[in-house]
Formats: C-alpha cells, sequence, structure tokens
C-alpha cells in the first residue's frame, strides 16, 4: 500500500513540476548574473520566494541581478548600483 502512494507520487506531474522548479530555484541562487524578473503579473508569493533569493545573493556573493540590473551590497551592508559609473545608493 504505501510502496504504491510512493510510486504513485514519484510518477505524479505535480512533483515533477516542484522537482523542476527547485532546482531551477537552486541553480538561480547559486549563480548572481542569472536575471530575476519580478513582474506585476506575479503573485505575492512568487514575489516573496524571488525577493529572499535576490537578498540572499546579496548576502552571499555581494551582487544579485534583478530586473535586468546588477544590485551590489557593500561591507555596511548598504545596496546600490552603477549609473553611468557612479554609486548610486538605493
Amino acid at each position: 500500500m504505501k510502496l504504491n502512494k510512493f510510486k504513485n507520487k514519484l510518477k505524479s506531474t505535480q512533483t515533477n513540476i516542484e522537482r523542476i522548479f527547485l532546482r531551477e530555484e537552486e541553480k538561480t541562487f547559486s549563480n548572481p548574473n542569472i536575471n530575476i524578473f519580478i513582474g506585476s503579473y506575479d503573485n505575492e508569493e512568487n514575489i516573496n520566494r524571488k525577493s529572499n533569493i535576490h537578498r540572499a545573493r546579496l548576502s552571499k556573493f555581494k551582487k544579485s541581478k534583478l530586473n535586468g540590473e546588477m544590485i551590489f551590497q557593500d561591507d555596511e551592508q548598504r545596496i546600490y548600483k552603477f549609473n553611468n559609473g557612479r554609486k548610486v545608493y538605493l
């Protein structure tokens, strides 16, 4: 009985989709150069998930690409980007 339930879960389309998203999320987390796009169509759960990945990358790598712009974090935890070669604190 439990074995069948386990097999069915492994075969489940939803489970496979979740695995793909988890792998994709892990790849995004481990590379700060991969753009994270937060759009107006994103629901609150997606916005929270994406912003958490962005903040984690800033903390770990001191940089993270968000909506096409590279955002940086300095040693004092201040957030900035470059605009025309100048640091602009956000």
